[in-house]
C-alpha cells in the first residue's frame, strides 16, 4: 500500500511511502529542478500525471497538510497560500485518489511527540522533521545536491505521510 504526504508550499514536497516493504516510491519537491511549480504556483495537471501511476500500486491515503496563515504573513500571502493549496487538492482529485486534510498540530503530535512547554523554538519544529524522517525512512535523500541542510519540505511531507499509515486503522 502507498502512503501519500503533501507538505504544500513554495518549497513544499510530496513523499509517496510504500508501507509494505517501507520504501519510498516519490520524492519530490516543488522547488527543485524538476518541480512541481510553475509560474509561482502549483501545476495541477503536471502533479495529477506524476500521481496516477501509483494509484495501480494501491494509493490508500494521501494526506495533505492543511495551511496555517497567521495574520501577520498578509492577506495576499494567505490568498497565495489557498490558491496553492486549492491546486493541490484539485491536482490530487483529479488523480482519483483518496484524500485526507491533516493540521499541522495533528500531523507533529503524532509523528514527533507534543511540543515543549511553550510551543516549538524557532525552526526546532522543522529540524526535529528531518531527524524523524531520516531516522524513519534513511533511503529518502533529505539534503538535496547544492543544499548543506535538509529539505524542510521533504522531511515535512514525508511525516505526513507516515501520520497516513498511523491515521488508517488496520
Amino acid at each position: 500500500m502507498i502512503y501519500i504526504g503533501i507538505d504544500p508550499g513554495k518549497t513544499g514536497a510530496i513523499v509517496a511511502l510504500d508501507a509494505t516493504n517501507w520504501s519510498v516510491a516519490l520524492a519530490w519537491t516543488a522547488d527543485g529542478p524538476d518541480g512541481y511549480y510553475r509560474d509561482g504556483e502549483p501545476d495541477p495537471l503536471v502533479i495529477a500525471d506524476r500521481l496516477r501511476p501509483l494509484r495501480e500500486s494501491g494509493v490508500a491515503l494521501v494526506a495533505i497538510e492543511t495551511p496555517f496563515a497567521p495574520r501577520a504573513v498578509g492577506t495576499a500571502n494567505a490568498l497565495h497560500m489557498g490558491l496553492a493549496w486549492g491546486l493541490l487538492l484539485g491536482a490530487v482529485l483529479a488523480a482519483r485518489l483518496p484524500l485526507r486534510r491533516v493540521t499541522p498540530a495533528a500531523w507533529s503530535v503524532a509523528i514527533l511527540g507534543a511540543p515543549p512547554k511553550g510551543g516549538w523554538p524557532d525552526k526546532a519544529k522543522k529540524q526535529a522533521s528531518a531527524r524523524c524522517a531520516a531516522e524513519r525512512l534513511p533511503q529518502l535523500r533529505l539534503v538535496l545536491p547544492g543544499r548543506r541542510v535538509a529539505h524542510d519540505g521533504l522531511s515535512d511531507a514525508a511525516c505526513v505521510a507516515l501520520w497516513a499509515v498511523r491515521s488508517i486503522p488496520w
